[in-house]
């Protein structure tokens, strides 16, 4: 580049030189037009360079040869012109811009190479940070989502069958990492990736942890992020945690959620996954002594959780911590400079019946009511009263049983819609037979699977509420949903008794979009536009629907589960009836 600089500069000089000519030459009228400019041009491309001066000549005689050697009307300031120029065929102009490109290239390639020596530094200094060991791990520590789930690569599920080992470090490391009076941290499984090996653990490991290689990232259905998702600190009753947990629990063992189940430090409960809606079973809470104590529905506790969690579960925002999963592990990492095993918070787990082989008794712990119009009072076991508020049990327990075995099925579904007739007595506490399925679905419809939008579905709700108000031999025509919820107020005027319309997806309840199409399951009748549901009669499209029946699917599906027990009040369809 250094080379290439005395020439360019001459040029330049040059190139000054011979457009102030022709700007003078123009402003002075020597030309009358452009063919005599181009040929004075070319003059004075081609005269010869003037002789290098002679330190002992005259000056005055020097001074008179070279005015003589120059045209009369050029002035000497404007030329000079370089040797080579009478033996280069080459436009000026072109070498010009030609030695201009070779500059920048020159620089250009310079510059590159430069930052590739930087690039490359800061790569091995990065490197050799992750090298760094920052804590020895005495013993292996084995990875599992739902517990006994099988997905560590090291250890058994007979390993984990209180749940694995490295969610249960995260939970921990996370709890340490917060600040002083938090009582509890709450997280997803899936926050976990890889089990940590016996040895010695860098900070490459920590991120191999926490972070997913994508296979999560590309089912975003699965709600979860890697090593940097944002944590939230909040005061929460112990009523609200155990939303959360029944709520992530309920996602965790629908197919292709397990990374939903959740982790705790400093909290420990029983999952029982052979009961059919009420898998939480004890809360207890860890005391400064380390003593365990039960939780206490009303009482606020200090709660750090996923952002997530916070809005999906709690629709509460929280208080949005510096502190990632990755942060949590490195601190923990650094400060015990010993990872061991970690206590579990899945104090005990009963897996489900299906897993141990069903001995062919259905169990019914306690009696479940039947009603159509809520406070109708066709129960035999139930009174007015039990059922005014949001209707009865029996037909809440079908629909979300019929929605579940769809679920399982791979059947992708939204929510399952049925007339309260469809069902006809109530579920006794004891023992259920064949002759009780009978007895309780006689109708055995066909199913019928559509695709309304959100507004026809709310239509639908209105309508079968109306005709079902009508009369009492209409009754049987009130609406029940499995994955779907609302309010309803029978004083007022068609069109508005129904509202804060829901759908259950994914462990959580979003308010359901008018403009938005759903996929609706339901019996034939329904689908016809029978009892009230005209809606149906006209959906957007006919989904082509499996050979299924409701009694023989509800069968099933009990059958497998050897259980029978309501829903929660929160997954009951009627959430309020106010006449």
């Amino acid at each position: 580049t250094n080379q290439m600089l005395p020439d360019l500069e001459e040029e330049s000089i040059r190139s000054v030189s011979v457009t102030d000519f022709m700007n003078n030459a123009i402003q002075s009228e020597q030309f009358t037009d452009l063919e005599s400019v181009k040929q004075d041009l070319e003059s004075v491309k081609q005269a010869p360079a003037p002789p290098e001066p002679d330190t002992d000549s005259d000056p005055e005689t020097d001074s008179e040869d070279q005015d003589s050697s120059q045209p009369e009307s050029l002035p000497s300031d404007h030329l000079s012109v370089d040797e080579t120029a009478e033996k280069d065929d080459e436009p000026w102009t072109k070498r010009i811009l030609t030695k201009k490109c070779l500059r920048w290239l020159a620089v250009g390639v310079i510059s590159l190479l430069i930052l590739d020596a930087v690039l490359l530094s800061i790569f091995l200094t990065e490197r050799g940070r992750d090298s760094v060991v920052i804590a020895y791990v005495p013993e292996t520590i084995c990875l599992d989502w739902i517990p006994g789930g099988g997905k560590s690569a090291l250890c058994s599920a007979s390993d984990t069958a209180l749940g694995g080992e490295v969610p249960n470090l995260l939970a921990k490391a996370i709890k340490a990492a917060s600040a002083e009076g938090v009582d509890l941290s709450l997280i997803p499984a899936g926050l976990a990736h890889r089990d940590i090996r016996q040895g010695e653990f860098t900070e490459e490991d920590a991120r191999a942890v926490v972070e997913d290689s994508g296979g999560l990232r590309r089912e975003r259905k699965r709600q979860l992020t890697d090593g940097g998702v944002s944590l939230v600190s909040l005061r929460a009753t112990g009523l609200q945690i155990r939303q959360i947990l029944t709520q992530s629990l309920e996602a965790a063992f629908e197919e292709g959620y397990d990374a939903s189940y959740p982790y705790s430090a400093g909290l420990r409960f029983t999952v029982d996954a052979s009961s059919q809606h009420n898998k939480l079973g004890t809360l207890e809470l860890e005391a400064a002594d380390g003593t365990w104590l039960p939780t206490d529905e009303n009482q606020e506790y200090s709660v750090i959780t996923t952002q997530d969690w916070a809005s999906q579960y709690l629709q509460a925002s929280g208080t949005l911590t510096e502190i990632t999963p990755l942060s949590a592990l490195l601190k923990y990492a650094g400060e015990t400079k010993s990872l061991t095993k970690p206590t579990f918070s899945t104090l005990e787990f009963t897996e489900s019946k299906t897993d141990r082989g069903f001995n062919g008794v259905i169990n019914v712990p306690k009696a479940i009511c039947l009603e159509w119009l809520p406070g109708q009072g066709v129960s035999n076991i139930c009174s007015r009263e039990e059922t005014s508020a949001q209707g009865g049990g029996v037909a809440n327990v079908v629909a979300w049983t019929v929605l579940e075995y769809l679920h399982a099925g791979s059947h992708d579904i939204d929510m399952f819609l049925l007339d309260a007739a469809d069902c006809q007595v109530d579920i006794a506490s004891g023992t259920f037979d064949e002759q009780d399925f009978q007895l309780l679905l006689p109708y055995n419809h066909e199913l019928v699977f559509l695709i309304v939008t959100g507004e026809q579905l709310t239509n639908t709700l209105e309508q079968a509420i109306h005709y079902a108000l009508l009369s009492p031999q209409n009754h049987g025509s009130y609406p029940y949903a499995g994955g779907l919820r609302y309010e309803v107020k029978a004083s007022e005027s068609l069109g508005d008794r129904v509202s804060n319309v829901q759908y259950h997806t994914r462990g959580r309840w979003k308010e359901v979009i008018p403009e938005r199409e759903y996929r609706l399951g339901t019996t034939l009748p329904l689908a016809d536009g029978e009892k009230g549901y005209d809606d149906l009669h006209y959906p957007v499209s006919r989904i082509e629907s499996p050979d299924l029946k409701i009694r023989d699917v509800f069968q099933k599906f009990v059958t497998q589960r050897g259980i029978i027990e309501d829903v929660p009040l929160t997954k009951y369809s009627t959430q309020s009836f106010v006449v």
